[in-house]
């Protein structure tokens, strides 16, 4: 059983508040409550990332409470965090919440000044069943807000002696062992490790998922009262590169069919929403142009299907979930894309909306090329039309396939002595 747990308050304005409760109490954790509220809501960060961050501070509670390791008291009494405690908090982060949960304790090895390893722990406790790991982005990023709460508690801390105190020295070195200790194991969020990361769909592939998502396709993995919105759906992420959270906040009344286009808002607080686990966009407002066959199609949906369908013409957004008329919800977006992956065969064990945006991105690489364009204007139309900052390189992000492609084609170039008859 959890001994923490994360639960959402939401105020009669909409707003959402993510707090974190011990299972001992009524009242969540101020440190965590205080974290948030400085650290994360007033950067304004999406809801989703916040929340992950939290798990993370809650990964580090229960394996600090597995462990004996009062952090309280370390900071109030001046017992300074060892590097074998730290250690504890660093392996876990390799690991599924749940897996971790599970045991009752974690001893320290404390006159060795190292710790038996959660997966050797697990080991020796369960026989040859293997822990379930997370992927390694998870777990850098649970690393960088495991530190960042460690950080801000001891300086929030220091804040309460004077700056030439013995408290607070102690304290200031406290925060740069921590630093140290972490800067030095956690990898850098460029990792080095390309090639099983997440890229857009081959041209093949493409036209195989376009193929199949037609109404009256033999392999259409959808029953027919859903063919139509989930169609829809797809080819809303094929053709504007939006993310999942982006669509599902999508308001009729944010459609422009005339001049074909969408407005993607952000809009972390929403009276209007109902949904209990609420998309919530992360990059910027934006208008999108979109394809008048897309404007056309969507138009049918709302003034048929959508119509039709439950309750759908008590709230504003454009896609609703069959027979209630509820707006969709991101579980059954990811249900869409589950079928397609389980029913059609060729199409990627790991395909989901956010292939989609790869792919989209993808298509605008080819597009460049075909164009010409100069690269600072590239980079500059693709951060507009993602969300991104003009400045920001998530853009090297979603490349990958593209880059991968062009690099093979030069380096085939090169070795056939034919690279200035070949254009790239």
């Amino acid at each position: 059983m959890s001994t923490y747990q994360l639960r959402t308050l939401e105020m009669e304005s909409g707003e959402r508040l993510r707090l974190l409760f011990s299972a001992t109490s009524s009242e969540p954790l101020y440190d965590a409550l205080m974290f948030n509220l400085f650290m994360l809501r007033a950067r304004g960060l999406a809801h989703r990332t916040v929340d992950q961050a939290l798990r993370s501070v809650m990964l580090l509670l229960t394996v600090f409470d597995k462990c004996g390791v009062d952090l309280e008291r370390c900071l109030r009494e001046r017992v300074s965090l060892k590097d074998y405690e730290l250690e504890a908090a660093f392996d876990a982060c390799s690991y599924e919440l749940s897996e971790i949960q599970k045991w009752q304790s974690l001893k320290l090895v404390a006159g060795a000044k190292s710790i038996v390893r959660i997966s050797e722990h697990a080991r020796m406790r369960s026989g040859i069943k293997p822990l379930k790991q997370v992927q390694e982005q998870t777990r850098t990023i649970r690393l960088l807000y495991i530190r960042k709460y460690l950080e801000w508690l001891v300086e929030t801390k220091q804040f309460e002696f004077p700056i030439d105190s013995v408290e607070y020295h102690h304290l200031l070195t406290q925060k740069n062992v921590i630093k140290k200790f972490f800067s030095e194991r956690t990898p850098s969020t460029r990792s080095r490790n390309t090639l099983d990361q997440r890229s857009g769909l081959d041209p093949g592939v493409r036209a195989r998922l376009l193929e199949v998502i037609e109404i009256d396709h033999p392999e259409n993995p959808w029953g027919r009262c859903v063919r139509e919105r989930n169609r829809l759906i797809v080819l809303w992420f094929y053709h504007t590169g939006v993310r999942r959270a982006e669509l599902l906040g999508v308001k009729v009344a944010d459609i422009n069919f005339q001049q074909a286009e969408v407005l993607i808002a952000r809009r972390p607080i929403d009276v209007e929403d109902s949904r209990r686990d609420k998309p919530d966009a992360k990059t910027r407002d934006r208008v999108l142009p979109i394809a008048r066959t897309l404007a056309k199609d969507t138009h049918d949906y709302v003034v048929k299907a959508r119509r039709r369908t439950g309750r759908a013409r008590s709230h504003p957004y454009l896609l609703v979930a069959t027979g209630s008329g509820s707006p969709l919800t991101l579980s059954a977006v990811n249900a869409v894309f589950a079928a397609l992956r389980r029913k059609v065969p060729g199409i990627p064990d790991d395909f989901c909306p956010h292939v989609l945006r790869h792919t989209w991105n993808d298509r605008f690489s080819e597009l460049s090329d075909k164009e010409r364009f100069e690269p600072a204007e590239e980079k500059k139309i693709r951060s507009n039309l993602m969300g991104w900052s003009e400045t920001s390189s998530t853009a090297e992000t979603y490349t990958r396939r593209h880059v991968r492609r062009k690099a093979r084609k030069a380096s085939l170039a090169m070795q056939d002595g034919a690279f200035g008859d070949i254009e790239i």
